[in-house]
């Protein structure tokens, strides 16, 4: 108990630290604040330490303390469950990130009381813990975006802490279609596709070409004829009819050597014709002698 008692000089001696420490300049500073408990009591004496690379400048709240971290608490009169306590803390003006500090017991008391509710001058020994934590927060410039490859590829974005130096890095927007060169067509349009997804630019119609002879038609077939885009290579055919026999007989006669049935119709006429010619030349002949 005496050991505990000079514990609680000492850290009450220390009250003459505990106004703020001069920060340098340009250091970062804040507060963490948390409170130190987990059973019922009435004074303890421990140290309260906080992460690299920050530096304590003083302890406040319901506790005696200062710079070097050591805290005491003493509540004579009864136990209490809990004290809040403040911790300032600084860092270097160029770091960013989180700082946690926390409390180390060395000694904690709790009072006895009899059924009266008087002090019996006695105590039990209690564990108590607590801690906490701050961010000093990073200070990014404007994102800078790069779009992906492609349409279904995400680029990234980045930005660069004005305090620390740090880059961040974030998934950015995808890129742009990808076309194909090679032209996709149907009957009518041709377009081009992108290579990654089913986006379609440049649809238009068709530019035909001439038309191309493949089969030349007679009176008994037809023919056939093709043309082609002159942009994506498409092709359509169509038929050309079959011939129309002429109906007209003051056409010519078509040469000897036409077996069709117009032809030796025409033959058998001019035949005729002839024979008819002769015979009225005999008659008058004979008529004349």
């Amino acid at each position: 108990m005496k050991r505990f008692l000079s514990l609680m000089i000492i850290a009450m001696l220390l009250v003459g630290c505990l106004s703020t420490a001069a920060f340098a300049e340009g250091e970062r500073t804040a507060t963490i604040s948390f409170t130190i408990g987990g059973a019922e009591f009435s004074s303890f004496g421990g140290t309260i330490s906080v992460s690299a690379p920050a530096t304590i400048t003083g302890i406040g709240g319901g506790v005696v303390g200062g710079p070097t971290g050591r805290v005491a608490f003493a509540n004579m009169a009864s136990n209490v469950s809990g004290v809040s306590v403040t911790v300032n803390v600084s860092v270097p003006a160029n770091y960013c990130g989180s700082i946690s500090a926390s409390f180390s017991q060395e000694e904690a008391k709790q009072m006895q009381f009899d059924e009266n509710g008087v002090f019996t001058g006695s105590y039990n020994n209690v564990s108590l813990s607590g801690g906490g934590s701050t961010t000093f927060a990073h200070a990014y410039g404007e994102w800078t975006e790069t779009p992906g490859a492609n349409c279904v590829t995400a680029g990234t974005k980045t930005a660069t802490c004005s305090i620390c130096g740090h880059v961040a890095t974030e998934a950015g927007p995808v890129g742009d279609h990808v076309y194909k060169t090679v032209w996709a067509f149907d009957a009518d349009n041709h377009w081009h596709e992108c290579e990654y997804c089913n986006a379609v630019a440049d649809t238009e119609a068709h530019t035909w070409g001439n038309w191309v002879t493949d089969k030349e038609p007679t009176y008994t077939e037809v023919g056939q004829q093709h043309c082609d885009c002159t942009k994506c290579g498409a092709t359509k055919t169509e038929e050309i009819p079959k011939k129309v026999k002429p109906v007209n007989p003051d056409l010519p006669v078509p040469p000897m050597g036409d077996v069709t049935p117009y032809g030796m119709y025409n033959a058998m006429v001019a035949t005729l014709i002839v024979m008819f010619g002769v015979a009225m030349l005999v008659i008058k002949r004979k008529s004349v002698k």
